[in-house]
């Protein structure tokens, strides 16, 4: 409500990057879906000169979106949302950690060898598992979550 309310798109992103967490661990598929396509939506405006907060917010949204989307089983628009992710992780600092998303190319790693496991692609997950520096991380929880 208070992101809404300060009619930021930054903030709006924040909060609803935050709700697809929950909806995901939830096992909401269709709404953290949902809230992901609003956010890109709302935040793609934006993008043409953007800042690194803005860029890691979208980025971020994408990996959510790509998580939903495994898990509904549609590994095109999973692999896309990942694509999209990865792409954007390229030009930002490797230890990206905008709103405590820990948006950066290292969590985007960690997040493909995710939805390789939620597809049930194994040989992918461990040839993408041995890609990922997860020391590289500094966050004590993806560490663990990989």
């Amino acid at each position: 409500m208070a992101a809404e309310r300060a009619d930021s798109p930054v903030l709006q992103a924040a909060a609803r990057w935050d709700l697809c967490g929950v909806w995901l661990h939830e096992g909401e598929l269709g709404s953290a879906k949902n809230m992901a396509r609003r956010a890109l939506d709302d935040l793609e405006p934006h993008l043409a000169g953007a800042d690194d907060v803005v860029r890691a917010l979208w980025g971020a949204m994408h990996l959510r979106a790509a998580v939903a989307w495994s898990r509904l089983w549609d590994r095109t628009e999973a692999e896309a949302h990942l694509a999209a992710a990865r792409e954007v992780a390229a030009g930002l600092p490797d230890d990206g950690n905008v709103f405590q998303t820990q948006f950066n190319a290292v969590n985007a790693g960690i997040h493909s060898v995710e939805i390789s496991l939620e597809l049930g692609h194994p040989r992918d997950v461990m040839s993408k598992a041995e890609l990922v520096d997860v020391a590289r991380i500094a966050s004590g929880e993806r560490q663990s979550h990989f």
